[in-house]
């Protein structure tokens, strides 16, 4: 039957040129369909492509000609400074923004790291600490520009420079690329960003946004022009008006591929730096603004920092200041005008958890700084009568009243002793719903981005345990709970090398021993199994592009080991063994420490210990620790949680993740605690410590860090 139709539709002429018809016709929406998705998602270099229909077309309100920025056709020089709302607790926002208003600055410039806003795929999170709503409608109630950085990658000593670790779930991942799995998941991160912002421009909406940074320093990266294209349309397709601008360091200037239209902005603290930047931007275009998009005031501090290296002096950069404004009529960003602090575990690799910077505004928020006067008067000296002189006054006396003038009240609250203890074993029975897999797994393809992942096996007899591989990027070794030599609590230390160095751009990845032994003493082995628990601490990713894509792909938390292929280093997990043989499964429980964990252990009383019972726990085992806080008035200032007696592990208070502290490594030993995250009466302190806890906790006024020379 199937013959005969075949016969009769090739033997009639009519239905066989109606069938090359539709054909074509179905070919030819083919293509045109191939083509829309080459333009959304390789990018075409034509500039004069129509756009589509459902792209907005509207003239940014920031333009320029002839080096000078113009503001709804109005010259404008702008003067930015950095604040990073997601390093200050929102009830501090305003006071910055103030303090920045105050100084003589007309414009504030922020990061949107796209990992603290969809930490899980397909959720976001814009409330609290994370509402950059709100910071832009406050910036504009005190008379502020904004200029925002939404990435994806955001540099900043962010985890990852702001992406997202679950992208690294995809074994293929190219970050910063025109892979497929990455422009999708950015096309869905900007669809849902702009939704937010999106009335919030000066174009057309007279909001207070007027550029926006695709990128940050890509020329250390790559040179994918096709790559910045599809980043800009892709802004644009969801409403993005404002002008849009690239950024570079004097390393990655000579590889920036700009896209037509758009002006960059230079990154540079050392005027050398500077000058040859310069001199390459009027050769280019004698057109484009001189725009010094990151003029560093500090730097930041880094885990195992010999000294307080590249710290900016208040009298050089007020001179630069004053050149930049001054003679050389420059629009710029001081970065940072205040940095702030990397709770929780937003830090990128090797970063400390303060970001203080040595900004004019210090962490607690004080402006009572030798680089704070000079930078404000060199701003005032150079600006003259374009500055907003009535705007700086209102700020100055709200600013008073919220205060009392410098900002940054700081409390000495007193010694609290630790009073209870909750075991390594009751801590990892509140996980739910650990995973068996035959081998191990990266913490991303267990679906955690952060805190610390577990690897359990149990065996029945041994003498060396094998670790066959690295950890990324500490790691603990646990026989039955306690270390492999119980006299000696550090044994089952297992450490990515951070070396003590100057050079704050280290690798991401730091090539490890391809095995560990450890032995076992036969004291530790019970009858008949015995459990071993690997605890691996992700201590961020890098957040620097120097590496390129080799480093920024490997970048995957846990046990882990390279694999050669096609003379290609290939991240891939490790393994454990006993003896020399496998373990044959790993049961993996993630240890987030996300809010809802944090509450489950506030609610667990009976599983802790009084401090008296739990002396005679084995040295070296892991544990939560907590003090209570007893304040009788309502706290009005803030303080430092000094842990200068504990080693290593993340500090809580009533539930915030405060950050990592590493005592061994420091330099840093105090950690800032915001007052609006103390109340009146008991506050709960829990520490997770790794190695050696203290008796107590330390409430201080001034920070503290100890530099080995």
């Amino acid at each position: 039957m199937q013959q005969n139709s075949l016969i009769i539709i090739m033997s009639n002429p009519i239905k066989l040129r109606y069938n090359r018809i539709v054909l074509g016709l179905l070919f030819l929406v083919l293509l045109i369909g191939l083509l829309f998705i080459y333009v959304d998602y390789t990018g075409l270099i034509n500039e004069n492509v129509p756009q589509r229909s459902n792209e907005i077309s509207k003239k940014p309100s920031l333009t320029y000609k002839s080096r000078q920025f113009y503001l709804n056709g109005q010259p404008l020089q702008i003067i930015s400074g950095t604040i990073n709302y997601f390093r200050v607790h929102r009830k501090y926002w305003r006071t910055r923004l103030l303090q920045l208003k105050a100084a003589g600055f007309n414009t504030v410039d922020t990061c949107i790291p796209w990992n603290l806003h969809e930490k899980t795929k397909g959720s976001f999170d814009f409330h609290a600490d994370f509402n950059i709503r709100k910071f832009i409608k406050l910036a504009q109630s005190v008379g502020l520009y904004v200029i925002i950085k939404p990435g994806p990658f955001v540099g900043s000593q962010v985890d990852f420079g702001g992406l997202p670790g679950w992208l690294l779930k995809d074994a293929n991942m190219r970050v910063r690329s025109m892979y497929m799995g990455f422009t999708l998941a950015v096309d869905n991160y900007f669809q849902v960003l702009m939704h937010q912002l999106v009335d919030l421009q000066a174009s057309p909406n007279g909001g207070p946004i007027i550029a926006i940074q695709l990128e940050h320093e890509y020329g250390s990266f790559g040179d994918s022009l096709q790559y910045l294209h599809f980043l800009r349309s892709t802004l644009r397709r969801y409403g993005a008006t404002e002008a849009v601008y690239a950024c570079e360091t004097v390393e990655g200037f000579g590889r920036h591929r700009r896209l037509n239209g758009d002006f960059i902005g230079i990154n540079f603290n050392r005027p050398e730096d500077g000058r040859r930047m310069i001199s390459n931007l009027q050769a280019w275009d004698r057109d484009l603004p001189l725009f010094v998009s990151e003029l560093w005031s500090g730097h930041q501090l880094n885990w195992n920092a010999l000294d307080r290296h590249d710290v900016i002096r208040p009298a050089t950069l007020a001179n630069l200041i004053s050149k930049l404004l001054g003679p050389m009529r420059a629009s710029l960003s001081l970065h940072m005008f205040h940095g702030g602090t990397n709770f929780g575990f937003m830090a990128s690799r090797l970063v400390a958890t303060s970001h203080d910077w040595d900004a004019p505004v210090d962490e607690s928020g004080s402006r009572d700084t030798l680089k704070y006067r000079a930078m404000a008067a060199a701003v005032s000296m150079a600006t003259g009568n374009r500055s907003d002189s009535s705007g700086r006054r209102r700020a100055e006396k709200e600013l008073f009243g919220i205060v009392g003038g410098s900002g940054g009240r700081v409390k000495d609250y007193g010694n609290f002793s630790i009073d209870s203890v909750l075991t390594w074993s009751e801590l990892i029975n509140l996980i739910e719903d650990p995973k068996l897999y035959e081998s191990a797994k990266f913490m991303e393809e267990v679906d955690q981005n952060f805190g610390f992942i577990v690897y359990r096996s149990a065996f029945k007899a041994g003498q060396v345990v094998t670790v066959d591989g690295y950890v990324a990027d500490w790691g603990l070794l646990l026989i039955n709970g306690a270390p492999p030599d119980p006299a000696d609590p550090s044994s089952g230390q297992l450490s990515g090398a951070i070396p003590r160095q100057h050079d704050q751009q280290q690798q991401v990845q730091q090539q490890q021993p391809a095995q560990r032994h450890l032995s076992l003493k036969r004291s530790q082995l019970a009858a008949p199994t015995n459990t071993l628990d690997l605890i691996v601490e992700n201590l961020g990713r890098s957040s620097s592009s120097s590496g390129g894509a080799p480093e920024a792909n490997a970048q995957r938390k846990g046990l882990a080991s390279w694999q050669s292929l096609n003379a290609e280093q290939l991240q891939k997990p490790g393994r454990l063994l006993i003896n020399e043989q496998p373990v044959p499964s790993y049961k993996i429980y993630s240890l987030r420490f996300d809010a809802a964990f944090m509450a489950k252990v506030a609610v667990r009383r009976s599983s802790w210990l009084s401090v008296s019972s739990a002396a005679a726990l084995p040295r070296g085992q892991p544990g939560l620790y907590r003090a209570s806080l007893r304040l009788v008035d309502e706290p009005s200032a803030d303080t430092y949680l000094d842990m200068s007696a504990w080693r290593k592990g993340v500090a809580f208070v009533n539930g915030f993740n405060l950050g990592r502290y590493w005592t061994e490594a420091g330099p840093q030993r105090t950690f800032y605690l915001p007052a609006p995250l103390l109340r009146r009466g008991d506050n709960e302190v829990i520490i997770f410590e790794l190695i050696r806890p203290g008796s107590h906790v330390s409430f201080v006024r001034s920070p503290k860090f100890v530099y080995p020379v």
